[in-house]
């Protein structure tokens, strides 16, 4: 039997499910990058035994969705952390080194021309930054 021209290997249906819109909703309202850890402690509080595999896969699919991106986040513990894809801005990140949190910065504090801070020939093409410190709400304790 011939296939048709037409015919293309189908996409496996991917379900919008209770868990799934509860993690939407929790990048929705994240003040920064999340690690899987805090996903799953946030998600267990709305849906009752939620598990780790679950939240790997609708992490999963949320990426290759173009939802969320991947950073990374030296030096921490859980140094892949995810966030909402949709920001409009360039950003980067605070570590709070005491409840390993990350959060996002205003603004670039580095716009100027970075290629005045490489060797001759090189070019810089972009650029990420880190700051690591103490949070205020663990500096209040």
């Amino acid at each position: 039997m011939k296939s048709k021209k037409n015919d293309k290997p189908s996409k496996p249906l991917v379900r919008n499910t209770r868990q799934k819109r509860c993690i939407q909703k929790i990048f929705v309202s994240a003040e920064g990058p999340l690690g899987v850890s805090e996903i799953f402690a946030l998600a267990g509080r709305d849906v009752e035994k939620i598990g780790l595999a679950t939240i790997y896969r609708i992490i999963g699919q949320l990426l290759e969705a173009g939802e969320i991106k991947k950073i990374r986040i030296p030096n921490a513990e859980d140094d892949v952390r995810y966030e909402r894809s949709d920001k409009a801005h360039h950003h980067h990140h605070f570590f709070c080194t005491k409840c390993h949190k990350t959060f996002d910065l205003a603004k670039c504090p580095m716009s100027s021309n970075l290629n005045q801070f490489v060797l001759p020939g090189f070019e810089v093409e972009s650029h990420e930054l880190t700051l690591y410190g103490v949070c205020a709400c663990c500096r209040e304790k």
